[in-house]
C-alpha cells in the first residue's frame, strides 16, 4: 500500500518548540503534533510545508533542515509517510486557523503531551545509561549493541498512551497492538518491513506450546488462577528477548 506523504515542521524559537493540538473538528482531535500537512501532487515537500503553516497558522517560517521520514501504519488501511523538517518563524502573528492551542515547549517537555502516533518517533531517541556515549536511531542500537561507554541503550523519553488510546488498543489483536508500540519507538525500519516481520514472527505456528485449554491465536495467553488473578504465559514460543 502506498504510503501519504505528509510534511510537518519542528518550529524552534528561543530555544523552545513549537507544538499544536488538533481541534474537534480534525481527526485525532485532542492529540498534540507538529503542524504540517498532505503534499499536493507535484507539490515539493518544502513547498508544502512552507503552504501549510501559512494555512494552518497563518506565518512564514524558513526551513533549516531536513530530518529523516517516518511511516506510521494507522491499521486502517492507512500507512503515513511523515517527512520533517527543522524550521524558524520568519514573520507574521500566529492566528489559530485549524488547531485548537499551541503550546512552546522546552524538548524534555514533549513527552507529557497526548501525540498524535505518527509524529512520536520523530524525537524518540536512544542514549547509554553511563552517559558517554551519542544519541543513536533504533537501528544503530540494534547494530551497536553495548553503547561504547559499556552501558545499555535507552529510549531519551517514553511514549504515553491516554487512557482513550489504551481502551481503543483493548481490541487489537497481538499483532495490531505489538505493531502500534513498535511503531512508537521505531522509525526506521520501512512500516511495510516492520508489519512484515510482526506478522511472521507471532504466529500460533511459533506459538504453539499452550496448555490444553488456551488458544494459541492469543500468543501470549491468560490462566485464570483465582478471581481477579491471572497468569500470564510467556513461554509457549521461543526466546525472542536478550537477557544479561
Amino acid at each position: 500500500m502506498k504510503a501519504i506523504p505528509v510534511t510537518c515542521a519542528i518550529i524552534i524559537h528561543q530555544e523552545k518548540v513549537l507544538v499544536a493540538k488538533r481541534s474537534e473538528s480534525m481527526n485525532l482531535a485532542g492529540y498534540w503534533e507538529f503542524p504540517g500537512g498532505k503534499i499536493e501532487k507535484g507539490e515539493q515537500p518544502e513547498d508544502c510545508l512552507i503552504r501549510e503553516i501559512k494555512e494552518e497558522l497563518g506565518i512564514e517560517i524558513k526551513i533549516q533542515s531536513p530530518l529523516t521520514p517516518s511511516k506510521f501504519d494507522y491499521s486502517q488501511g492507512k500507512i503515513i509517510e511523515l517527512i520533517p523538517f527543522i524550521c524558524t518563524w520568519l514573520s507574521g502573528e500566529i492566528d489559530l486557523l485549524e488547531h485548537e492551542m499551541i503550546k512552546w515547549l522546552e524538548v524534555g517537555e514533549l513527552p507529557k503531551l497526548k501525540w498524535a502516533p505518527a509524529d512520536i518517533p520523530i524525537w524518540v531517541k536512544y542514549i547509554s545509561t553511563r552517559g558517554g556515549s551519542p544519541k543513536l536511531s533504533f537501528s544503530d542500537v540494534l547494530l551497536t549493541g553495548l553503547a561504547p561507554d559499556g552501558g545499555l541503550y535507552l529510549p531519551e523519553t517514553y511514549p504515553k498512551f491516554s487512557n482513550s488510546s489504551l481502551e481503543q488498543l483493548r481490541a487489537k489483536s497481538y499483532q495490531e497492538l505489538a505493531l502500534i508500540i513498535f511503531q512508537t519507538f521505531i522509525d526506521d525500519i520501512p512500516v511495510n518491513d516492520l508489519k512484515e516481520i510482526v506478522y511472521k514472527t507471532y504466529t500460533k505456528e511459533v506459538y504453539g506450546y499452550v496448555r490444553s485449554n488456551q488458544d494459541a491465536e492469543q500468543i501470549t495467553p491468560t490462566l485464570e488462577l483465582d478471581e481477579n488473578l491471572y497468569l500470564l504465559s510467556l513461554s509457549n514460543g521461543p526466546t525472542l528477548a536478550f537477557k544479561d
